[in-house]
């Protein structure tokens, strides 16, 4: 009798160890689950639940409009990292030259998407993504007017105000640059003669030629600086969330099919 209540003992014991194990797991297995999303609630954002966007929307192909919805190569990457985020995707139209100050005061937008090469002093305002895309300069002139950039040193040249073109411009193309708010001002002022020249990148001049048919483009110049997503300073978990996502795109082909797409 003896050795029988021992067995029985024995056998509740094994099955009380069977189920804390089984309890174990489940614990461990839901706090391996919930990863993610607890690191979600580590960033903040303007809209709980949304990525609140700043985009110029006057930047073809990046950024632009086709009727009231936006569209191009930056608004469908930012879409697809909100998408990745579980997040809704919300673009707010704000000028080019005010995206950088925007995403620094935090309060009106999470991100900026804009004409924004990373650069060091845009650096000292706001964090940058990695890289999403990498971009050339390139010199628009009317017609055949010129056969090299050398010829527009001491010439009247125009590029979107606080952009890298502007700063190539100024420190490679004339000594004589002006500055304008939006790209679309920057090629009337070429069409009325008031500059010779523009100074943009690449994939905007060579779809923007196709809209100005008088104009063309005089030279390509490898420069090879990153777009990066604007992130507000104090917002590093939203960064590197948004890194993440574009690790993923860049990985699965999603980023090389969207530029096969718009640019």
């Amino acid at each position: 009798m003896a050795k029988s209540e021992k067995k029985s003992k024995g056998l509740k014991l094994i099955g009380v160890l069977l189920v804390l194990a089984l309890l174990l797991t489940l614990v461990l297995s839901a706090t391996g689950g919930c990863s993610s999303s607890s690191r979600s609630e580590e960033y903040s954002l303007v809209t709980e639940g949304k990525l609140t966007v700043a985009a110029s929307l006057d930047y073809s192909p990046f950024e632009y409009l086709e009727g009231d919805t936006p569209t191009g190569y930056n608004i469908a990457v930012i879409q697809e990292v909100a998408n990745r985020l579980g997040l809704e995707c919300e673009i707010k139209e704000v000028p080019s030259n005010n995206i950088i100050a925007t995403i620094a005061s935090g309060t009106q937008c999470d991100v900026g998407v804009a004409p924004l090469t990373i650069t060091d002093q845009r650096r000292e305002q706001v964090d940058f993504s990695t890289p999403y895309y990498y971009v050339d300069q390139a010199i628009v002139t009317r017609g055949t007017t010129f056969e090299t950039v050398e010829e527009l040193a001491d010439l009247p040249v125009v590029a979107l105000t606080n952009s890298s073109s502007f700063d190539h411009a100024t420190n490679s193309v004339s000594s004589k640059v002006v500055s304008r708010t939006s790209i679309q001002d920057c090629f009337d002022l070429l069409q009325t003669g008031a500059v010779q020249a523009v100074v943009t990148e690449y994939p905007v001049a060579k779809a923007l030629t196709t809209s100005y048919s008088d104009c063309e483009i005089l030279e390509r110049i490898t420069t090879s600086e990153g777009y990066g997503i604007a992130v507000n300073k104090s917002n590093q978990s939203l960064t590197e969330a948004i890194n993440e996502a574009l690790v993923s795109m860049e990985e699965d082909g999603t980023l090389d099919n969207l530029q096969q797409q718009y640019l």
